[in-house]
C-alpha cells in the first residue's frame, strides 16, 4: 500500500500555519501531528521561527503581546528557567 506522504514544503508550511495559530510552539507538539521536531530548527535557522527559549518557538514576525509574554513566563517559572526578561 503506498501511503501519501507530505512534501518538505508541506511540513514546513504546516509549522508555520500551527505557529500562527497558537503562538508558541513546542516540540512534543509537533509529533502527535506526524511532523518532526527538526522543522522547527529547521526554520528558526532560515529567520522564519525564533527560539525564545529551550524547546519554544515563535513566529519571527509575531509581535510580543501580553498573551504571549504570559504564556512565555508561565512555561519559564513551570518549567525552572527563571523569567524570559
Amino acid at each position: 500500500m503506498i501511503r501519501n506522504i507530505p512534501s518538505i514544503s508541506d511540513l514546513a508550511t504546516r509549522v508555520l500555519e500551527l505557529a500562527r495559530e497558537t503562538a508558541i510552539l513546542r516540540p512534543r507538539g509537533l509529533g502527535p501531528l506526524g511532523i518532526p521536531s527538526v522543522y522547527l530548527s529547521r526554520l528558526q535557522k532560515t529567520g522564519r521561527l525564533d527560539r525564545i527559549g529551550r524547546g519554544l518557538y515563535t513566529l519571527a514576525s509575531a509581535e510580543v503581546t501580553e498573551c504571549r509574554s504570559q504564556k512565555e513566563d508561565r512555561h519559564f517559572l513551570l518549567f525552572g528557567l527563571g523569567s524570559s526578561q
